[in-house]
This record gives C-alpha cells, structure tokens and sequence, in this order.
C-alpha cells in the first residue's frame, strides 16, 4: 500500500481483483469497512475491455472469455465473503448510486462511520491524487451514462456476454 496521510480518515483501492482478499483484508484492519460497488457485469466487462489494462495479474482483462469468468468468479467470492463478514460489507448498486447520489453517498458515509459532506456527490471538484486507470472519470460529474453501454457493441463482445451465469446475477436481465 502507498503511503497513507496521517490526516486520513479512509483508504480507498479499487483493484477489481480485491474481492479476492476481502477476508485477509478484515482480519488485518478490524475496523474496515468493504463498499462492494455491485455493477452490471456486462458494462463492467465491456469497461475492462476498452481499457486493456497492462498491469500484471489483470491479463484477463484483454479475454473476453476471461472477463465474464472473472465476474462469475468475483459473485462467487463476494456472496462467501458476505455470509462470514456480512455486517462489514455494504453492497451498493451502482446503478442506484449513481441515479441517486445524494441518497446513496449519506448511506455510505453512515456505514463507514464518517461524517457525509457536499463533496462526496461532486466528484468533479477533487484536485486530490488519483492513481487509476479511471482518472479521467473521476473528474466528471456522476453521470448515468455508462449504464448499458454494453448493448451497443452486444455483437462485439458475445464471447463474454455467453460467458455470464445469469443465475449469479438475478439483478440483471440475462434473457
């Protein structure tokens, strides 16, 4: 991990490959709290593919097969994690957060333990470091417009599509 500011009150890493470690990462900071950011996997399938991430470890990212393997994998992992450690972990719709903001932040503040401020729903104004493929996004208003994104290129990335389990998804519709 980085260096973290003294003044710090959160720490924040969104590897999608954490879902991996979220017990080892309980039982070493007994205060943690995990934000599982649930997404449609096709839009973040579609999100990984566009990016090709280099980094080691992440080659799935440019396997479409891989992809949809991986998200199998990560429901998987997160609703074993969630029966041992369910009062730490807050699962939050994407989708929800991002068409209510206001809403859904205070509810995250109020699980974390930190005090809600105007900020948190105006990402767009935070000039602090940000070391993600993300950056860019980051600095933009929260926006609903990466919701389905997938279906416009669904010829495209088949592979992954087909590769769902659409029984680990009842919140979509696989059909």
């Amino acid at each position: 991990m980085p260096g973290i500011p003294t003044d710090s009150i959160a720490f924040v890493d969104k590897m999608p490959h954490n879902y991996q470690d979220v017990g080892f990462i309980l039982a070493a900071f007994p205060n943690a709290r995990i934000i599982n950011m649930l997404r449609d996997p096709r839009d973040v399938g579609l999100s990984k593919w566009i990016q090709r991430f280099l980094a080691d470890g992440m080659n799935d990212t440019s396997n479409l097969e891989a992809i949809a393997h991986t998200a199998n994998l990560y429901r998987r992992y997160m609703s074993h994690w969630d029966k041992l450690f369910g009062n730490r972990i807050l699962t939050m719709p994407y989708e929800d957060l991002v068409a209510d903001p206001l809403t859904h932040s205070q509810r995250v503040a109020e699980f974390c333990g930190i005090e809600w401020c105007q900020s948190m729903v105006h990402p767009e104004k935070n000039t602090r470091q940000v070391r993600t493929a993300s950056v860019d996004q980051v600095r933009n208003k929260i926006s609903t417009k990466s919701i389905g994104r997938w279906r416009k290129v669904a010829d495209q990335i088949k592979p992954m599509l087909d590769g769902f389990d659409p029984e680990l998804w009842p919140e979509y519709d696989f059909s």
